[in-house]
This record gives structure tokens, C-alpha cells and sequence, in this order.
């Protein structure tokens, strides 16, 4: 028997962040609290319709759910199968990652004044994690563009380690 489609916790987290945007809170608060929001969102598998989880044979792909009327967020499903590649890209936006199936492997790099790419270390002191090693405890990753880093001088890549079941 199939298991019904929970599409009320997708409506509650669009709906809450909503509200906490309305409040006009610095960058962090809205990071802070929204990490919480998703969170409560991943710790379910059974909301996210099974077409926009299946994987492209040769490339990763983008399931567009939804997007806030005023264009303050979206809420974007990737999807990567075994191996496949993101290219090197920068974050010039904050934003959240909520990892709902599988893994994702991320290294970072530098831009060099001469415009080459560096690897660089990340948050849990090596040059390559996994999301969800690098937080244990939760399944979320934020990425901010505060003026205070540096973040027209780096670029991102990911791998997808594994795939949805």
C-alpha cells in the first residue's frame, strides 16, 4: 500500500519561512531559524512526490517546487545520481541545504588574484566532506553572502556520493 503524500509539511515550511521573512530579520536570524524550519522538513521522507527525486543519467538535476510570490526564496529539489557533477560555482546568495536522500560530497576553493581556483579547507578541517559528516547532528547546511565573507572570491562543487534509493 502506498503511504499518502504529506504535502502539508512542504505548505508548513513554505508558510513559516514566509513569515519569518515578513519580520525582516538580519541575514543570521533568517539562517538561524530557517535551518530549524528545514530541518523539521527533512527529518521527513514523505512529502516530496517521487518524479521530483528521480535522478538524470547523465546530470544532475533541478525540480523547481516552489517560489516565494515577491522572489525573496525558492525551494529547489537537486538531484544527482551516483557520481554525477555540479561544475565549480559561487554562492553569491544566502541560502540552505536540507539533505533529504543519500550524500553529498563538497569541495571548496579560492580564487586566486591571478584567477585560479584553489582548493580550500572547509569547516570540518579537511578539503573535501560530506554535508551531513560535517553536521552530524542535522542534515542542514547553510551558505551566506554576508559582507563579512568573502564569498565573490570562492566557488563551490558538489558530488552526489549516493544516489535515492
Amino acid at each position: 500500500m502506498n503511504t499518502p503524500l504529506r504535502l502539508d509539511r512542504l505548505r508548513r515550511f513554505v508558510i513559516e519561512l514566509t513569515a519569518l521573512l515578513e519580520r525582516q530579520p538580519e541575514e543570521s536570524v533568517i539562517l538561524d531559524n530557517g535551518q530549524g524550519l528545514l530541518k523539521q522538513l527533512v527529518e521527513h521522507d514523505d512529502w516530496l512526490p517521487e518524479q521530483f527525486a528521480e535522478p538524470h543519467p547523465d546530470h544532475y538535476l533541478q525540480y523547481l517546487l516552489h517560489v516565494d510570490p515577491q522572489q525573496r526564496f525558492s525551494v529547489v529539489s537537486f538531484v544527482w545520481g551516483p557520481g554525477q557533477r555540479t561544475p565549480v560555482h559561487d554562492h553569491r546568495v544566502w541560502g540552505m541545504i536540507g539533505m533529504l536522500r543519500g550524500a553529498e560530497l563538497g569541495q571548496r576553493f579560492e580564487r586566486q588574484p591571478d584567477g585560479t581556483l584553489l582548493p580550500q579547507a572547509n569547516r570540518c578541517g579537511s578539503s573535501v566532506a560530506t554535508w551531513n559528516a560535517c553536521r552530524p547532528e542535522s542534515a542542514i547546511s547553510t551558505r551566506s553572502a554576508m559582507p563579512s565573507r568573502t564569498v565573490s572570491r570562492s566557488a563551490f562543487m558538489s558530488t552526489a556520493a549516493t544516489s535515492a534509493p
